[in-house]
């Protein structure tokens, strides 16, 4: 991560790094892939099938024995929206379980369904829909986390497509 180089296409970053992230990362503001160029990750949510087709099964077939989990909590479920977090700075942290990436400030926040924009309606449904499963990992770490978990999706909620 020292070279700053896009995790799509190898090429060194530039000033500004693009994360695409599932709404609860919006959220949590946590990602377990580094960052790519902003037209490197406006391909990937328009090509990638996972991305672009929500219903496309998870390919877990043929993976090599020895893969571990991501880091962090990751979920796994295909939400269907995929934003693009745009930043100029982020922090990585060395888990035992991997790197993880968080997120900077944003200066943009892009959101794709099915390759397309996505609207403010298809965005909240599917933060609606990963939202219990945030709620049950924070009220395993007590109230202080739960109240922590409110202020970030009050604070993801201003981040929404305004249409």
């Amino acid at each position: 991560m020292e070279k700053k180089l896009c995790w799509i296409c190898g090429q060194k970053l530039g000033a500004y790094f693009a994360f695409p992230v599932w709404p609860t990362c919006v959220i949590s503001r946590n990602i377990s892939e580094p960052p790519s160029h902003l037209d490197c990750a406006r391909f990937a949510v328009k090509a990638c099938p996972f991305l672009a087709i929500p219903a496309k099964a998870r390919r877990d077939k043929n993976l090599p024995p020895d893969i571990k989990a991501p880091a962090g909590i990751g979920l796994r479920r295909d939400c269907g929206i995929t934003a693009i977090w745009i930043c100029q700075e982020y922090q990585s942290s060395l888990l035992p379980n991997g790197l993880l990436f968080q997120l900077g400030e944003p200066i943009g926040v892009e959101w794709y369904y099915e390759g397309r924009p996505a609207s403010r309606e298809e965005v909240e449904t599917s933060i609606e829909s990963g939202l219990p499963s945030l709620l049950a990992i924070a009220k395993t770490d007590g109230p202080v986390a739960l109240l922590a978990l409110r202020q970030m999706l009050h604070i993801a909620r201003g981040l929404l497509p305004a249409k």
